[in-house]
């Protein structure tokens, strides 16, 4: 439609030499809304302009059409029109809303002589019957809903969406009697009009045929629970609802901050008898970073940014620092602060008294995040509830001692993605230990600053319409295990994960993707994160010709795209981050086609057979990339236009295992194994051997053998002293096509001078 894409191609020279033209680029009578009574006629006067040296004869026709509309109420008066030389003569294009179907309408106005035609564009959207329907809902506190609450009304047959807020007032909403899909999301508020929880609830089916009233209350849903065999707390939440009716759908949700809103509810639904339903809750829970427990006590705070934080095990007494800090060495400080000031002063004073621990809180009944510009003593917010309790205690002069269990870095997750089809059940109870589960081994290795990187998985079922993630920082290096849902058999969980090594810019550099993946329910597996051995390698993602990937030829086109940075494995890959260079270089039977900079390319070639080289040199001088800093990859084969489609070229690649430690680094006082596995790209295949492997200790001035163990297995002489191995390797396969890869860096080497 014109709204979308504009009106058309424009003939430059022809428009130039016309000599009659209208006044106006286009004609819009924007939305005329139902009143329930007779509507005026909209109307627009265009005049044309006649630059010639005699008169014009136009004839005007008008005519607008929407989906599924036998074309709008459009008359044009007079419909022709005789324009004078260098003058002007005009006509009006005329609406009658009332005889139009109610859609939204594109359209032309055609002025037509014996020279040609005048195009005017025409655009406007006319509402057909509506009806009211009204939307009362009643938070689990038993007021209105707070911010952010809303109703959602989607029409099965036009997938159109109508949305308005929710609250005290009702959410009306004027929409054509029809079948739609209407959801509520409302969220009960605090005295500062904070989320506090979320109740999820509507009628995924509803037929609309006049007015409707309805009215919803959050009171009567259940709560989204999870329970694990381990200690865990909820730290990412997505809600997601989605329909799908034919070739109509929608996708809806929330991601929540779950240090804001900390419950989460549904309302039962029926089933629905057309098309499809989908409730989803993608919850991400692991060990709470501190938990402070007391008898009839359990407080798990939030630690406050730019303050360090509390680790270990420790029995703490607890003081009010407001009457005095004598008592706060080595105690849990309680501290009132507010959300609108820095709470510098004070959590300077209480370091300087010896405080362990700082617990900030304020007087209100509202959700509380300290701040500061930084502090040198852990600090953590406690919620209004929890403060109100210690402090009866020690009002009681009650002796108040808190057992402090605090654990920075969880060393394990749950990730669910709880899809639940057809309708909302009443039971929203997940217990893992009957869920199908896989578990990952994750190491996210350090690169040799040192510095946090961030990650996140991204969960998707096969009729999911989004991929569901949240990310988070993390600190290097890492070991942790995660828990992960399977599906079940049709409706398997395709995970892929992303992390990003470089955090101190607006946006992450060095991001890597993992290939999406399933598991089986009770499946282990483990996935390693900025591992040594980094090259320019092809995964196996979808094909994507004409993208490159694989690289491939079609007709006289290399269609290259070489991910420049994919662990040894391949399972995970990368491209080019701010600073990083890169030269892809091709030619033909040794003369010159062509180079690039970019991540992608296309070379046309002639059509016969011939010899190519293709190379490509990448380098990433970055303080938080110490290994794998530069590669060299020269791969020689044979081309020639394929006689039908797509030929994937027969380019080499060559697979890298070595077990180092966290930080890349591997003892080499003597021997050491690397496994070096020769292959083709997807889509190609066929033997290859390793042909030579040789590494440097000393940045390439001297080389030493790698030797064949057995298979695919390589042994590596031991270094020297400490530093870096570079390698270089050779293969070849039966038909003649090589790989030249140097490596610079590898991976870092550690020699014990005892």
């Amino acid at each position: 439609p014109a709204v979308a894409q504009g009106a058309g191609q424009v003939d430059v020279a022809a428009a130039v030499r016309r000599v009659v033209r209208a006044d106006v680029a286009s004609v819009g009578f924007g939305r005329i809304a139902w009143t329930g009574a007779d509507r005026p006629d909209a109307t627009a006067t265009v005049t044309y302009r006649n630059d010639g040296a005699s008169a014009v004869t136009l004839d005007l026709a008008a005519a607008a059409a929407a989906d599924g509309s036998p074309g709008a109420a459009l008359t044009v008066s007079p419909s022709r029109l005789t324009v004078p030389a260098r003058g002007t003569a005009s006509t009006v294009l005329r609406l009658d809303p009332d005889r139009t179907p109610g859609g939204a309408y594109t359209g032309q106005l055609v002025a037509t002589s014996g020279e040609g035609s005048v195009h005017v564009p025409i655009g406007f959207a006319v509402d057909g019957e509506t009806v009211a329907v009204t939307v009362h809902a009643t938070a689990r506190d038993g007021r209105a809903p707070g911010a952010f609450s809303q109703a959602q009304l989607w029409n099965l047959d036009t997938g159109e969406l109508h949305r308005e807020i929710v609250g005290a007032d009702p959410a009306v909403l004027r929409v054509a009697p029809g079948r739609y899909a209407l959801m509520v999301y409302a969220f009960t508020a605090d005295s500062g009009d904070w989320p506090r929880e979320l109740t999820v609830l509507g009628d995924p089916e509803l037929t609309v045929r006049g007015d409707r009233t309805l009215r919803f209350d959050a009171r009567t849903a259940s709560e989204i629970r999870v329970r694990t065999p381990e200690d865990a707390q909820v730290r990412d939440v997505i809600i997601a609802w989605q329909r799908v009716v034919g070739e109509k759908s929608i996708v809806t949700g929330f991601g929540l901050n779950p240090r804001i809103t900390t419950r989460f509810f549904a309302a039962p639904t029926q089933a629905v008898t057309t098309g499809s339903f989908e409730f989803t809750s993608h919850v991400e829970l692991a060990e709470p970073p501190l938990t402070a427990t007391a008898p009839g006590l359990v407080l798990t705070p939030a630690q406050v940014h730019n303050t360090p934080a509390f680790d270990g095990r420790r029995r703490l007494p607890v003081i009010d620092g407001d009457r005095s800090l004598s008592g706060a060495r080595g105690a849990a400080v309680l501290l009132r602060a507010s959300s609108g000031e820095p709470a510098d002063a004070r959590l300077a004073a209480a370091q300087a008294a010896g405080a362990a621990l700082v617990l900030l809180h304020s007087g209100d009944d509202v959700y509380f995040e300290p701040w500061t510009e930084g502090a040198g003593v852990p600090a953590y917010g406690l919620q209004h509830d929890a403060a109100q309790a210690l402090l009866r205690r020690l009002a009681d002069r009650r002796p108040a001692t808190l057992e402090v269990t605090a654990t920075p870095q969880s060393p394990y997750t749950y990730q669910l993605l709880l899809p639940e089809r057809g309708r909302i059940p009443a039971s929203l109870t997940y217990d893992t230990r009957r869920l199908p589960m896989a578990t990952v081994e994750t190491q996210v290795h350090d690169l040799g600053a040192g510095a946090p990187a961030n990650e996140g998985r991204y969960a998707i079922t096969p009729t999911a319409l989004a991929a569901y993630s949240a990310f988070r920082v993390i600190p290097t290096p890492l070991r942790r295990t995660d828990h992960l849902t399977t599906g079940r058999p049709g409706a398997e969980v395709t995970w892929r994960q992303e992390a990003s090594a470089d955090l101190s810019g607006w946006f992450p550099n060095g991001t890597m993707s993992g290939l999406p993946r399933t598991y089986r329910a009770g499946e282990r597996a483990r996935d390693v994160w900025f591992s040594a051995l980094t090259r320019p390698a092809i995964p196996a993602v979808t094909p994507a010709y004409a993208y490159g990937a694989p690289a491939n030829r079609a007709h006289d086109a290399l269609r290259i795209a070489i991910p420049q940075f994919a662990t040894g494995t391949t399972t995970q890959y990368g491209w080019l981050s701010g600073g990083d260079t890169a030269q892809l270089t091709l030619h033909r039977d040794g003369v010159l086609v062509g180079s690039t900079t970019a991540s992608t390319a296309q070379f046309t070639v002639p059509s016969g057979a011939a010899g190519y080289r293709l190379r490509l040199d990448v380098s990433r001088d970055q303080p938080w990339w110490t290994t794998s800093t530069e590669t060299s990859s020269t791969w020689t084969f044979r081309s020639a236009r394929p006689t039908t489609g797509v030929a994937v070229l027969p380019l080499l690649q060559l697979d890298y295992a070595i077990d180092t430690d966290l930080r890349n680094t591997i003892d080499a006082d003597r021997g050491y194994a690397l496994v070096i596995r020769p292959g083709h790209q997807p889509g190609a295949s066929g033997p290859a051997v390793v042909t030579r492997a040789e590494v440097s200790y000393d940045g390439g001035v001297t080389w030493l053998t790698v030797t064949r163990r057995h298979g695919d297995t390589f042994s590596v002489p031991g270094a020297s002293g400490d530093g870096f191995a570079t390698l270089r390797v050779s293969a070849r396969d039966r038909d003649g096509n090589t790989l030249d890869q140097t490596i610079v860096r590898a991976w870092r080497v550690d020699v014990d001078r005892r």
